[in-house]
């Protein structure tokens, strides 16, 4: 399964990843998982 998140804080992010790490139903259904992140620019380009 692939998940896309937009998050405006980092800390955002990783609250859902350990979530998901961490909760004992889901931690059942989840062998591993990878974030990757990416970012736009802020300015006009």
């Amino acid at each position: 399964m692939i998940v896309e998140c937009s998050f405006s804080k980092l800390r955002d992010i990783d609250k859902i990843v350990t979530y998901c790490r961490v909760d004992k139903d889901l931690s059942q259904w989840i062998e591993e998982t990878t974030t990757l992140m990416g970012s736009k620019n802020d300015y006009p380009g």
